[in-house]
């Protein structure tokens, strides 16, 4: 008996410690100052300011003049080219939903989208094909053709 003494004694104490240094722990994370950055764990410092600056886009006044200007842009390409085509492009991080016209001669134009029925409003009756750059990708004469109308 006498000698399980110092073993129990030994055990008390490593249990009150870590119970200490436990609390103490708890105690500094809940005194360190905020953190600047990301809203989720992990998250990076660049992602806080990128979600100010889509609240920002959304809410600023002139956001409805910058959205009827592209479909006028749209329709004038559509008239003065032929053989053209859209081309849809995703929403990224660095990018707006846009869409990509092309010409039959290789000549394009990109323009923002505000929502993804605009290309068919503007093609109306012209009868322009509509498709997906993210799974069928841009036509090889884009890249051969004379560049950016504009």
């Amino acid at each position: 008996m006498i000698r399980a003494l110092p073993l129990v004694l030994l055990v008390v104490l490593v249990v009150a410690l870590a119970r200490w240094i436990l609390a103490w722990s708890k105690a500094a994370t809940a005194r360190r100052p905020a953190r600047r950055g990301s809203s989720r764990m992990g998250g990076y410092e660049f992602e806080r300011r990128i979600e100010v600056l889509k609240r920002r886009r959304r809410s600023s006044p002139d956001a409805s003049e910058r959205q009827e200007a592209p479909d006028e842009g749209m329709e004038e390409f559509l008239n003065t080219y032929s053989g053209v085509e859209a081309y849809v492009e995703p929403e990224t991080v660095v990018s707006p939903r846009s869409v990509v016209l092309v010409d039959g001669a290789g000549e394009w134009r990109r323009f923002p989208l505000s929502e993804d029925s605009v290309p068919r409003r503007v093609a109306g009756g012209a009868g322009m094909p509509i498709f997906d750059a993210s799974r069928t990708g841009y036509p090889s004469r884009m890249r051969r053709g004379p560049g950016p109308a504009t």
